[in-house]
């Protein structure tokens, strides 16, 4: 996997996309069809009013290219009328690091300053398209995006 830098501040999920699939960001923006700074809410200011990417762009096109998309939520829970009850697993931090060994995708999750942000994993180790994580104890994550290729 190669490091691409994000080229606008919402496109961290559109470039960790484009990081683990191998191919520039610039191409899978023009294959989708915008670059993300689009204001779709009016009266807010940036970036609260910019369009940023839908997860389900990338699942598209992900799918073109025979690649299946998976979520593996960090801490899974059921929500009724307010309430949370979480699942319980024996080791909840096991069973999502089992996910990640040796799968790419990208993580979305929380940096340090409490800012959405979504980074490339290759099995082994980050690829943060803003360039300041150092690693992956930085980073609060809420889920894994895990990417499997469909023969």
């Amino acid at each position: 996997m190669q490091l691409q830098r994000q080229p606008n501040p919402f496109s961290c999920l559109v470039t960790s996309f484009a990081m683990c699939l191998d191919i520039p960001v610039q191409a899978l923006m023009d294959e989708i069809g915008h670059d993300g700074t689009a204001i779709v809410f009016e009266g807010l200011v940036s970036p609260y009013a910019n369009r940023g990417f839908h997860l389900q762009e990338l699942i598209d096109a992900c799918l073109r290219r025979n690649v299946a998309v998976t979520e593996i939520q960090g801490k899974p829970c059921l929500e009724s009328k307010g309430q949370t009850w979480f699942i319980p697993y024996a080791d909840p931090e096991v069973r999502f690091v089992s996910h990640l060994e040796g799968n790419k995708g990208v993580l979305v999750g929380y940096s340090l300053s409490s800012r959405l942000h979504a980074i490339a994993w290759d099995g082994k180790m980050i690829f943060d398209p803003a360039g300041y994580l150092t690693k992956i104890e930085d980073f609060h994550i809420k889920s894994f995006y895990r990417l499997s290729w469909i023969s």
